[in-house]
């Protein structure tokens, strides 16, 4: 058979089985591959066949071979694993057929069995091709768990980044839960502190501690107000000394006017939002970052509570925590207040508002205790009202009320505010306690007390111009008695000697010259 002729037949079956494979690689996902180093294998032989020049007739023989090992070698092909599953895959008769046209192409017929002929150069390709799948095979292995691996990796450190965004998730929470508690805690001994205190004192001075630990104040101030009715600093946290001299606020005027008005919260947000709000509080004489006013259950203020500097934006939880403070220090100011009504009720009289006889036996205890113990001199001043009982029938109890009321005034403005204490003994009988005074200096006020007494004048019912007088008896601490109740008693004993002697004047205590009416 002529060599063209066999060239021919091999041509044709070539052109089959690369439909076939054709048919193959299209069910398979990676059979473009297939194909494309099929058809660049298959170009290559015929480019050979029908080459004029032995020399490129050989490289493109060589070519065709090297084509099909690189795409064993790419494809990951594992020969002597498809071989053992008795599964020659399309790929593999592809080559086979390939390097028999190569054989036949280099090689007569005559030598077509024998070495080095067709048989030995098939022998050899196969080999080579089988040492290549090994490889592939370890290669692949190996390539196959460093990608596992690899993959692995990604995804141990994909979780490790999600167990550190939720344990940072988690220690936020935790530090939040922290911060919270102690707020509240904060919250509870504030409560609790000004919740057992009755003096506003005391309860301004917890806000502004509260401030600092609440609202993590830089500075903060409390206002209260004065008796012309401007309000000024009364306690404060880091506030210059100058500004707490100076600093009086007309509370009808800027954001605090407003707030005040308005009974509302404000912070330096609100502020910086609004235009007519900006320029209101550049008539102000303080920054805010925070404030509200203290207000009662009737609606007046007791105190405007202003946060000056933060060291931290303020948020909502300041403001939370600033409303609550606000509504536990209205709430103790509001009974602390009360308290000192109820107080005052109780220890006041309601006719002459002079203390009581139980608030006297305190006040007396406690100044004769500090007498004795500061060596200093103490003296009390008894009065009665001369012929108070006729007085009373002649003119009737509501004249006498009058006089009584009056005579409550007269005594509170001949004495020393917070120092000296007036109180109403019993029916028209006052004593004053006047700490720090000898039974000297306490004649003189003892005295001047009497003319007072003596110049009032009342308008009874008829119209008729209506006087009293009064009579007085001085002891004093530590000269005439060291005892509570016997100074008391030597007071009064003065007090009946001088009404023993006529009446409108002043007696001071004198053991020889009261022995008998010591003695009554």
């Amino acid at each position: 058979m002529d060599k063209r002729n066999l060239w021919v037949i091999f041509s044709l079956i070539l052109v089959i089985l690369f439909v076939f494979n054709v048919f193959l690689n299209l069910l398979s996902p990676a059979g473009n591959s297939s194909l494309i180093f099929l058809g660049l294998s298959l170009s290559c032989i015929l480019f050979a066949y029908y080459s004029n020049d032995k020399k490129a007739s050989n490289i493109f023989v060589l070519s065709s071979s090297v084509i099909m090992i690189l795409f064993v070698y790419f494809s990951d092909i594992d020969i002597q694993k498809e071989l053992t599953k008795n599964n020659i895959p399309p790929t593999f008769i592809n080559y086979l057929v390939v390097i028999s046209f190569n054989g036949i192409k280099n090689f007569s017929l005559k030598k077509l069995f024998l070495s080095p002929g067709v048989v030995w150069y098939i022998t050899f390709n196969y080999i080579m091709i089988y040492l290549i799948s090994i490889f592939n095979r370890n290669y692949g292995f190996v390539k196959r768990k460093l990608t596992e691996s690899m993959r692995e990796i990604r995804e141990l450190k994909d979780e490790l980044n999600k167990h550190k965004d939720v344990h940072k998730a988690i220690s936020d929470y935790k530090n939040k839960i922290v911060e919270i508690s102690s707020r509240h805690n904060v919250l509870k001994d504030f409560a609790s502190e000004i919740g057992s205190s009755f003096e506003p004192v005391e309860i301004f001075e917890s806000i502004i501690e509260a401030t600092k630990k609440l609202l993590d104040a830089k500075q903060s101030m409390l206002l209260i107000f004065d008796k012309n009715r401007k309000l000024r600093i009364k306690n404060c946290f880091n506030v210059p000394d100058e500004m707490k001299k100076n600093a009086r606020i007309d509370p009808s005027e800027g954001i605090i006017g407003m707030i005040i008005k308005n009974n509302t919260l404000i912070t330096s947000e609100n502020i910086e939002k609004n235009f007519q709000l900006t320029e209101l509080h550049k008539m102000d004489k303080v920054n805010i970052e925070i404030a509200a006013p203290i207000t009662g259950e009737d609606g007046n203020p007791y105190a405007v509570l202003v946060i000056n500097k933060m060291n931290s934006p303020v948020n909502k939880e300041h403001i939370r925590m600033f409303s609550i403070l606000l509504n536990i220090s209205a709430l103790s100011l509001g009974n602390a207040k009360l308290y000192k009504k109820v107080e005052f009720m109780a220890n006041v009289d309601g006719l002459t508002k002079l203390y009581t006889h139980r608030y006297l036996q305190e006040f007396l205890s406690e100044e004769i205790a500090r007498a004795g113990r500061y060596k200093r001199p103490l003296s009390i001043i008894m009065s009665d009202i001369d012929h108070f009982k006729n007085f009373n029938d002649k003119y009737g109890h509501q004249t006498g009320d009058m006089v009584l009321e009056n005579t409550a005034k007269i005594f509170k403005a001949s004495v020393r505010n917070k120092v000296d204490l007036v109180a109403r003994y019993g029916g028209e009988e006052f004593i004053a306690v006047l700490p720090e005074t000898d039974m000297k200096h306490a004649y003189v006020v003892a005295e001047r007390l009497r003319k007072n007494i003596e110049k009032a004048e009342y308008m009874g019912e008829k119209n008729e111009i209506l006087k009293v007088t009064a009579s007085l008896g001085i002891a004093s601490f530590p000269v005439h008695s060291s005892e509570k109740m016997e100074l008391i008693k030597k007071a009064d004993t003065a007090l009946y000697y001088a009404k023993e002697n006529g009446r409108n004047q002043v007696q001071i205590f004198d053991g020889e010259k009261m022995k008998i009416v010591e003695q009554l």
